[in-house]
């Protein structure tokens, strides 16, 4: 298979520790989401998100053989027990997030980096983190390009 050949395969990806969850936030690094999409069930201990991932994985080395797609993909992390934000209004459920990283801090804490310096910070049991795509890929109208982001505390 050449870097020319490389199609879009549904992603369907577990983590559990914090090399997991560096391999996943590859993959879903650039998403985009609305707030409407992000999702707290404390009683379920359940955070998720709904969001439109770019689809790192099926570049090629050659940008004039590039397919620039976008897929929707759920995100779940199982025993949150809190969830703190930073730089994120609250009312506007329209207000758009661009996802830079997840950042496990340790074994307990996790933080979801986006644009602008906002900030979502998960305080969990244990990491367990589900992401699946959702839909059949779409064409994207770029391919997504900032500055390396520096993760700030919360």
């Amino acid at each position: 298979m050449t870097e020319s050949d490389k199609k879009y395969q549904p992603l369907a990806l577990m983590a559990q520790d914090l090399e997991d969850l560096e391999a996943l936030s590859a993959h879903l690094q650039d998403a985009v989401m609305t707030l409407s999409n992000v999702d707290y069930d404390p009683k379920d201990k359940a955070f998720t998100i709904i969001a439109n991932r770019f689809c790192w994985e099926t570049l090629s080395q050659n940008p004039q053989d590039e397919i620039l797609q976008r897929v929707n993909a759920g995100l779940k992390f199982t025993n949150v027990k809190k969830v703190m934000k930073k730089n994120i209004p609250a009312d506007a459920t329209d207000h758009v997030l661009s996802l830079l990283a997840i950042k496990p801090i340790d074994h307990q804490t996790v933080n979801l980096i986006f644009s602008g310096g906002a900030e979502i910070r998960l305080i969990v049991d244990s990491v367990q983190c589900f992401m699946a795509d959702l839909s059949e890929p779409y064409g994207a109208s770029g391919k997504p390009a900032h500055k390396p982001a520096e993760a700030r505390s919360i």
